[in-house]
């Protein structure tokens, strides 16, 4: 189907945009602020269900209700997976930051009655999270070369990007 190839063309361009090293580095951080989520919201009482996770974290709450916490959410534009009435997930990706972590946080402590989020938020965020911390086990790391075709090491501004596109539109692949 067209459609699905209009995906692949687009998934392969993004990894031609980024190459390997930008993608490790991106897969790091969404990682790490995964795992900052997960502290904190551990710390608000909230418990995460995932015993691995990467980029997605699923939260259980006996005390507070999915409907209290989704007021807060939507007062600040967020919107969560409800999954049922005790369970949520997050997901966290390349466009997310250390200020959309505490964001997340404080819309948490909020829904809970927190007497001081702004402490605990900056403690959590505040931590070192590192590879030591992986919520992924160690023999799903890839261990062999990847993205290691010259064009996947070439393209890397935006200029760069369009040019390329250009090249390949005009040969009419």
């Amino acid at each position: 189907c067209t459609a699905q190839v209009l995906l692949a063309v687009m998934a392969g361009m993004y990894g031609v945009f980024h190459g390997p090293k930008r993608l490790k580095n991106m897969a790091r951080k969404i990682h790490n602020l995964a795992s900052i989520l997960s502290d904190g919201l551990t710390q608000l009482g909230f418990r995460q269900l995932n015993e691995n996770y990467f980029d997605t974290i699923l939260i259980h709450s006996k005390d507070v209700s999915m409907d209290t916490l989704k007021v807060f959410a939507e007062d600040a534009k967020m919107n969560f997976n409800y999954i049922d009435e005790n369970k949520l997930s997050i997901s966290i990706d390349e466009k997310d930051n250390i200020n959309n972590i505490n964001d997340i946080l404080l819309v948490f402590a909020k829904s809970c009655n927190h007497p001081d989020p702004s402490e605990l938020i900056k403690k959590v965020t505040e931590g070192n999270y590192t590879d030591a911390n992986s919520f992924i086990p160690s023999e799903l790391y890839r261990k062999s070369a990847y993205l290691q075709h010259e064009v996947f090491n070439s393209f890397h501004s935006e200029t760069e990007m369009m040019r390329y596109i250009k090249r390949l539109e005009s040969k009419d692949l």
